[in-house]
This record gives structure tokens, C-alpha cells and sequence, in this order.
């Protein structure tokens, strides 16, 4: 009894983060605050928005991974 409300509990803290993303992400494409190809700065790392999905937005750099300028 007691291991099921340990589980209970842990798997709500869980899917708190991803419901918090889940609807973060329905407000941007509700409200379109940013779209595709908008220059956004992020903990100072600069790019273009590349996809907005519900669950994530995807940002291109002009420094990759590797530190390296394209």
C-alpha cells in the first residue's frame, strides 16, 4: 500500500516538468510569439528558430557542437 503511493507520488512529480512543457509549447503555436527564421537570444547564445513543436523549439547557431564557425 504504502510502495504504491510512493510511486504515485513520484511519477506526478515526474510528469509535472512534461505537462509544464506540454502546454508551454501549445502556447507558442497558439500565440506565435516567435515564428520560424526569428533571431532569439537564449542564456546568450544567439541564433534563428529552426522548428516550433509542441514539446520543444529548435534554435540554429552559427557555432556548432564542435565550437567550430561554418
Amino acid at each position: 500500500m504504502v510502495g504504491g503511493g510512493i510511486v504515485a507520488l513520484a511519477l506526478g512529480f515526474a510528469s509535472q516538468s512534461i505537462i509544464g512543457n506540454l502546454i508551454s509549447g501549445l502556447f507558442l503555436m497558439g500565440e506565435r510569439p516567435v515564428k520560424i527564421g526569428d533571431q532569439v537570444e537564449i542564456g546568450g547564445h544567439r541564433g534563428f528558430v529552426k522548428d516550433i513543436h509542441i514539446i520543444s523549439t529548435s534554435i540554429r547557431t552559427k557555432v556548432d557542437i564542435s565550437g567550430k564557425i561554418p
